[in-house]
């Protein structure tokens, strides 16, 4: 079952940008809307859905009821890699790129020239020291930049692009994906919430998932409703932004919220005894 805001999400057409706030069924309202848009698709283009690790992958597939075996379903760095680096690279650089090369991210470089030689004389795919930066996707947009068969490629094979997520892409992802939408016209859905990302770290930039969400070339959809907790933790969480506290509800059972003293020296304590151990 799709609530309403699902069922306008998963049966919009085009660019579209979700902000999801967690609990409120993203990852089924991004299946629904996968299958959805293959069964409305009438040509034999695929789509890729793209998300940071193995597991929410393998979570997408596992959840899709149709046959997936001609869709792109896996992470942003396999999607770089094995859609656009390995097949195209040769295109850009030369022969002597045409090598089947394996990924080593503990391997750092400084700059990108660098990382072009680690391909060509050890045939490994690796990192920057500086983690504000991605050699992978600076690589993928140069090819898909300069090479056309890439292009071609990629616009005969994809109808739509889904990145799950979004809010934990860096610049260079971002580049990446709007040079796909913008430059191939594939139609892009972008899902994640700017309040969650937590991979800032190594790059994350929340600010290119906002700059999306200003685009007047994107349709715009909010989930607020929280599928996952009790109204009392709603209430307090709902209440920290100013566009969901018009969501709290007044309720008279206060027993699932306990409040904590973190200062007194046994505060541990305090907090075990409310969880059961099996």
């Amino acid at each position: 079952m799709l609530s309403p805001i699902q069922k306008e999400i998963v049966e919009l057409p085009g660019n579209l940008i979700v902000r999801a706030s967690a609990g409120t069924g993203k990852t089924h309202t991004m299946v629904s809307k996968i299958e959805y848009d293959i069964a409305h698709c009438h040509t034999h283009k695929a789509v890729a859905a793209i998300t940071f690790t193995i597991k929410a992958a393998a979570e997408i597939k596992d959840r899709l009821t149709i046959d997936t075996s001609n869709h792109f379903i896996g992470t942003n760095n396999s999607f770089a890699i094995e859609e656009i680096i390995k097949p195209f690279m040769k295109d850009v650089f030369g022969r002597a790129y045409k090598l089947d090369m394996s990924t080593d991210y503990s391997v750092k470089i400084k700059t990108f020239a660098e990382g072009l030689v680690k391909i060509k004389d050890e045939q490994i795919l690796c990192s920057y020291a500086n983690s504000k930066e991605n050699f992978i996707f600076q690589l993928a947009l140069e090819i898909l930049q300069k090479s056309k068969a890439c292009q071609l490629y990629l616009k005969a094979k994809y109808f739509k692009i889904y990145v799950d997520e979004y809010q934990d892409c860096d610049k260079d992802m971002h580049a990446l994906f709007m040079y796909i939408c913008e430059s191939l016209n594939i139609d892009t859905f972008v899902v994640g919430d700017e309040k969650q990302s937590i991979y800032m770290w190594r790059g994350a930039y929340p600010k290119a998932f906002m700059s999306i969400w200003n685009r007047e070339d994107f349709s715009k959809k909010f989930m607020r409703d929280n599928f996952r907790s009790c109204q009392q933790i709603q209430n307090y969480s709902n209440l920290l932004c100013d566009e969901t506290r018009d969501l709290y509800k007044t309720v008279d059972d206060l027993a699932s919220v306990i409040v904590i003293c973190t200062t007194r020296s046994n505060w541990v304590a305090s907090v075990i005894q409310h969880f059961i151990i099996a």
